[in-house]
């Protein structure tokens, strides 16, 4: 008499259902904090700037951060997609059921997200390259992982060069400086770089 299984991989629908809900989350206009709240924020007063735990790091001081809320946000859903165990069983169960998402499916919602215009669009597309370098350069990770996250960088570097030229200045020079810090990692992915560290998250999430 055969055992019952007790392992079942989750069926390829729900995965990719799971993927779309999770990137409804990085949509810009999700992302986005409305003017009407931002203008209910004042700066903090004169001596009150720390002393709370449950504040966003900003790089606007004394005013609010809103693209640091939003760095913040997009990271939990970005870190969750590649997070090192995930990627690898992602790999795995491709291997086993062609039908399941490869670790490329995933990566490459990501790389579309990363190509979208916008202040909000291009913070999202800095926390996607440093997780995938964060991937990339990891030792101790899946080589399977780490070749998919490499091929991933060549393919946003490749996708932003081919983008149309035209536009705000503030966006192509964003896209020239990802794909230059792109091209340097990959040239020497063990060298230190200078990777841009997402915000921690403010204690007593969810906020």
């Amino acid at each position: 008499m055969s055992p019952k299984p007790v392992r079942a991989i989750v069926s390829p629908q729900r995965q990719r259902d799971a993927l779309a809900a999770i990137l409804s989350t990085l949509d810009p206009r999700f992302l986005a904090i409305p003017q009407r709240i931002l203008d209910l924020i004042p700066p903090r007063a004169y001596g009150y700037e720390s002393g709370t735990a449950e504040l966003f790091d900003k790089r606007t001081a004394p005013a609010f951060d809103p693209m640091a809320a939003v760095t913040v946000a997009a990271d939990v859903a970005v870190s969750a997609l590649l997070e090192p165990h995930r990627c690898a069983r992602l790999v795995q169960h491709h291997d086993e059921n062609a039908a399941n998402p490869p670790m490329s499916e995933v990566t490459g919602k990501l790389i579309d997200v990363a190509m979208q215009s916008g202040a909000v669009a291009r913070t999202t597309r800095s926390v996607i390259v440093t997780r995938l370098m964060d991937l990339a350069s990891a030792a101790d990770i899946d080589p399977q992982v780490r070749a998919q996250a490499t091929e991933s960088l060549r393919k946003l570097s490749a996708r932003l060069a081919a983008a149309s030229k035209s536009g705000e200045e503030i966006e192509l020079a964003h896209r020239r400086a990802t794909r230059d810090d792109i091209e340097q990692f990959l040239i020497r992915p063990d060298a230190p770089r200078k990777r841009i560290v997402p915000p921690a998250m403010p204690p007593g999430p969810p906020i």
